[in-house]
């Protein structure tokens, strides 16, 4: 599993990509949620405060690398190369810097961002394997017929 959330080689399916997004978004609303809990009890002490921040923190790189990943692998499956990521993730961070200034911009990036995410959710996979290997849920072999 710590391969499929966090590493950058291969190919991940629409149902192994759905779900893992689902398992992140859960951990955020968990997190989120217990942090809110914390905070508003009033009860903190100023050592658990820092332990929630530097906790929090650790949460958000290791939550954005596996999404990083995530999209790397899904895209490896359409047969693109990973640097396409790029331009998706600033098209999500463009929406978000110009929600105060620029509204109607924001709008145009989420709704771009919006379209690029049900296409990673919905188009098919390459069913043959690719320069990035095998398909998803096929038997990992090289041309040659020996297994990998």
């Amino acid at each position: 599993m710590t391969h499929g959330l966090f590493g950058f080689t291969g190919r991940i399916g629409r149902a192994a990509y759905f779900g893992y997004s689902l398992l992140i978004w859960l951990f955020v609303a968990i997190a989120v949620g217990i942090a809110v809990a914390l905070m508003s009890s009033g009860k903190v002490a100023p050592p658990a405060v820092f332990a929630t921040v530097i906790i929090g923190i650790g949460s958000v790189v290791a939550l954005v690398w596996a999404n990083f990943a995530l999209l790397i692998k899904r895209l490896h499956d359409l047969g693109l190369a990973g640097t396409n990521a790029i331009w998706i993730v600033l098209l999500s961070v463009g929406a978000s810097a110009t929600s105060i200034h620029a509204p109607l911009a924001s709008i145009l990036f989420g709704l771009a961002s919006l379209g690029v995410e049900l296409w990673l959710l919905f188009a098919p996979g390459q069913p043959a394997p690719n320069r990035f290997g095998p398909a998803p849920g096929s038997s990992p072999t090289f041309a040659s017929g020996i297994p990998a």
